[in-house]
């Protein structure tokens, strides 16, 4: 499905070439109220059904200059070239619709920095690109976060019916310790807050993605791995530790005002499912089905179905259980 949200975006012309261009997109999520309890720092629900869980940029705050060269430089909050390729390469239309393992997983279809980078064009339909990210939250001497620190590489291709890019990612987010601070009531903003382990945790993300225009058809194929290492307390396993890997091939055939789409994908993860515990292969599979109909240039009904499955392990306790999940959907797409 799509999630709902709003934005702006423009393009000013410079002259000589040159064009400015910036986004701004808000997510537009439903929320039922919150508010602080005492003795934490975060927030628990209460009645009431607002649309108070949004931020001004929460999806893109950037902004580039494009140059004549075939350069583009830009800086900001953003999707990174891991979330266009993930979406774009996806048969049911880039949504994060259930059957499709990669879509699914936040670490590519969520995959956001703060950064600047460069995009290169090299050759006819062929681009390289870049970004750096330092993102750092300092809060008091001993709970800085450091957050999507690092860096990203890109090259895509595009040539008559044959679309390809690729990705790879490297990110560290990085947490001191702290101790829990007690609920203080003799004054402002000393709500108290939960103790803080100590994680540094390196992520290497790479995506392969691609598409291929028949007379009747389009195919699509992606792979992609996330491998997480976290060294903040020494020669302990932690939680999510280790690798998965997950592929997908989908079809997407036109027949008039309709496209019809459908999709497999599957993949395995070897991560941590319990502390101290080394993760156990876990195979995982999906599958989807789906049609969209156009109302308009602007406007689409579609319904989908899909599964997925992924497989428990030797001792459910240790490296976890069996999870299934399904998922229909019928809605209305309006890009404005």
């Amino acid at each position: 499905m799509s999630s709902t949200r709003f934005g702006l975006k423009g393009t000013e012309d410079l002259g000589g070439g040159k064009k400015a261009n910036f986004v701004i997109e808000t997510g537009i999520s439903s929320n039922s109220g919150t508010s602080f309890s005492a003795g934490t720092d975060t927030a628990s629900t209460k009645g009431g059904t607002t649309i108070d869980a949004t931020s001004i940029g929460g999806r893109e705050l950037n902004a580039s200059l494009d140059l004549p060269s075939g350069t583009t430089i830009g800086a900001g909050f953003g999707g990174t070239a891991i979330r266009s390729i993930v979406l774009g390469y996806d048969a049911m239309g880039g949504t994060n619709f259930i059957g499709n393992t990669l879509t699914t997983d936040t670490q590519f279809s969520s995959n956001r920095a703060t950064g600047v980078g460069i995009r290169q064009n090299v050759a006819k339909g062929l681009n390289v690109g870049g970004s750096i990210s330092r993102n750092v939250d300092t809060k008091d001497a001993t709970t800085d976060v450091k957050t999507s620190t690092g860096y990203l590489v890109t090259a895509d291709y595009a040539n008559g019916p044959l679309s390809m890019a690729a990705a790879y990612q490297v990110s560290n987010t990085a947490v001191n310790s702290a101790a829990a601070v007690a609920f203080d009531s003799t004054g402002p903003g000393k709500i108290g807050s939960a103790a803080v382990a100590q994680s540094d945790k390196d992520v290497k993300t790479a995506i392969l993605g691609a598409s291929y225009q028949l007379p009747a058809a389009k195919l699509f194929a992606t792979y992609g791995t996330v491998k997480t290492d976290d060294d903040g307390v020494a020669n302990t396993i932690v939680v999510g530790e280790g690798k998965r890997t997950a592929y997908n091939v989908g079809v997407q055939v036109p027949v008039g005002a309709w496209t019809l789409a459908a999709l497999y994908s599957g993949g395995n993860k070897t991560e941590s499912y319990k502390a101290a515990n080394a993760g156990e292969k876990r195979n995982y599979k999906g599958y989807g089905i789906g049609a969209r109909y156009a109302l308009s240039k602007r406007t689409l009904a579609y319904v989908n179905y899909g599964q997925s499955k992924l497989e428990a392990g030797s001792v459910a306790a240790d490296f976890g259980k069996e999870v299934k999940n399904t998922q229909t959907a019928i809605g209305l797409l309006h890009n404005f």
